[in-house]
């Protein structure tokens, strides 16, 4: 029997109200293709079983990823399946965060968790659904991800680098992580988890890997596959995008479009594109 976080049947569900007042604005259906309801799920798979993806590439840079750490059974499971074409992905996203904050961090994990293991039922098991979190570990805005707030104290962390937030040395994490012991305490269950947080950062050489080894450590035996996107091999796949961004600038020409659409149909931009939207 696998292992829930919590039953599917216990999780705050849409219902139909809900969703008909998610997606009810008849302004915006033209702007997405797939209904907020676990229903939909059904039509997505079917939608994306005919797509041909790097599955050996996947599988191959994961398990580089993960060599050095002590792999949960269903996590080695999981990455297996994902070179198998019954396999498909539920995943989310977030830059690597100090100790992974804030709150929202772990909502985005948990969520991501539960939702594979919902869909995965609703197909009765004919298809293999993996829990997945991408670390855009590029970053480099370091305001962003270098602060972690408990029991009513903030903890900063200031590394003497500039860069991609994820190639960061966790040696400068020694100050941050004395915070985080005199803010949890002496209690046994306080030494315990401590003990599991600074293993993490100790025995990795980067904040990225630090946090793969954070998420692994807490949410691995559910499945949980983490995904740091900065590798050569996957940059490979994405070659032909970041040529057409620099010479034709599409995402520029298609966010303002929409925006365009969107302001005339009474809605406010919520993000203003660059001509050329890559990290350089």
């Amino acid at each position: 029997m696998r292992k829930s976080i919590l039953p599917f049947s216990q999780v705050p569900q849409l219902s139909k109200s809900d969703v008909a007042y998610a997606t009810s604005d008849k302004r915006l259906e033209a702007f997405y293709t797939y209904p907020p309801a676990l229903a939909t799920f059904e039509r997505i798979l079917s939608d994306k079983e005919s797509t041909i993806y790097p599955r050996a590439d996947l599988v191959e840079v994961l398990s580089r990823q993960y060599k050095n750490l002590a792999l949960h059974e269903k996590v080695s499971q999981n990455i297996e399946a994902l070179g198998q074409e019954n396999a498909f992905a539920i995943v989310t996203a977030h830059q690597p965060s100090l100790f992974l904050g804030p709150l929202y961090f772990i909502y985005k994990t948990l969520t991501t968790i539960n939702l594979a293991e919902a869909v995965e039922a609703s197909t009765g098991g004919s298809k293999r659904i993996i829990p997945v979190f991408v670390l855009g570990s590029e970053d480099h805005d370091i305001e962003e991800v270098n602060k972690a707030n408990l029991f009513g104290k903030q903890i900063v962390w200031n590394p003497d680098e500039t860069g991609a937030v994820g190639s960061m040395s966790t040696a400068s994490l020694a100050n941050a992580l004395d915070e985080l012991r005199t803010i949890l305490g002496e209690s046994d269950a306080a030494r315990a988890l401590f003990e599991r947080v600074e293993k993490c950062y100790q025995r990795q050489k980067t904040f990225a890997e630090a946090t793969q080894a954070m998420l692994h450590e807490f949410f691995g035996q559910y499945g949980l596959v983490v995904l740091n996107m900065n590798d050569a091999l996957l940059k490979r796949h994405f070659v032909p995008i970041m040529k057409a961004e620099l010479i034709e600038q599409p995402a520029f020409r298609i966010v303002n479009e929409t925006i365009e659409q969107l302001t005339k149909l009474g809605f406010k931009a919520q993000a203003v594109p660059r001509e050329i939207n890559l990290f350089i």
